[in-house]
């Protein structure tokens, strides 16, 4: 018996682009006996026919193809059915995919997404001074004390968050690249946003084994009222704030004495992340 390997042509050109902008051909072919030995083609020996794709690092000149100038790989992905009534005929079907990095497109792409939402947020005092926000001292920003008796009391506050979503091809993304800015404020203008008002608060990555393309989200907090930085009242030996007395009488409320701003979150240079295009 001998296998014999035949393309099946439709009469057009078809095909489909994913949303990370992967291109994907699929090719159909017959695989089946030239009628001698035995009647039954088992799918082992359908698959392993000589003259059907094989992935790139095989070699065969079936491993890749050309689409509208695109060139599209074989990297293993297939499907295959018997036709009804024949014990020795088998349709397989090869999935020929590219990524972006190989499709006349930038080898990077970006998806943004963001988006505000309304969260509490314990502060001490409205209406302050404003301080150097990268680099705050202990001076009292005055205001308006709104705690009860050092405990802070909670305002409605916006939470801006902004995702990256990058897709590349290379180099694979690593731990390394983002711990020198995880938790770090942007120390130049950052997709438009002005210094220090963007917290980059980490990645988590994934790739695609069939082409290879790595999705990498990036997660960003936006704050241009306080730059991230946080309200603190001064305490005494024991950890207790400092409280005074404000009005008098049965009006008079205890309220925190000094309060100032602290920043937790250092700048650093975002050149390693997604630079707006």
């Amino acid at each position: 018996m001998t296998t014999l390997v035949k393309e099946v042509f439709s009469k057009s050109e078809a095909g489909s682009i994913d949303a990370d902008g992967t291109r994907s051909v699929t090719r159909q072919f017959y695989v089946y006996d030239d009628g001698a030995g035995s009647p039954v083609l088992l799918l082992e020996d359908a698959l392993s026919a000589a003259g059907l794709p094989t992935e790139p690092s095989g070699g065969s000149s079936n491993s890749t193809l050309d689409a509208g100038g695109v060139t599209l790989s074989y990297w293993g992905t297939r499907s295959w059915s018997k036709q009804k009534g024949h014990n020795d005929l088998w349709v397989l079907k090869y999935e020929y995919t590219t990524s972006p990095a190989s499709s006349n497109q930038s080898s990077e792409t970006n998806e943004i997404s963001g988006g505000v939402r309304a969260v509490a947020k314990g502060v001490y005092r409205i209406n302050y001074n404003a301080p150097d926000w990268d680099y705050p001292t202990r001076a009292d920003i005055g205001g308006v004390g709104i705690d009860s008796g050092g405990t802070k009391t909670s305002i409605s506050s916006q939470e801006s968050t902004l995702t990256i979503t990058q897709y590349r091809q290379s180099p694979d993304p690593s731990i390394v690249e983002f711990q020198d800015v995880a938790g770090k404020r942007n120390a130049e203008s950052f997709w438009g946003a002005a210094i220090g008002t963007v917290l980059f608060m980490g990645a988590r990555y994934s790739q695609n084994t069939t082409t290879g393309m790595w999705s990498i989200q990036y997660e960003f907090s936006y704050d241009s009222k306080t730059f991230h930085a946080e309200q603190v009242a001064k305490t005494d030996p024991n950890g207790n704030p400092l409280t005074e007395l404000v009005g008098s009488g049965d009006l008079a409320v205890a309220t925190a004495s000094h309060v100032y701003f602290v920043q937790p979150f250092a700048l650093a240079t975002f050149a390693t992340l997604p630079q707006q295009p």
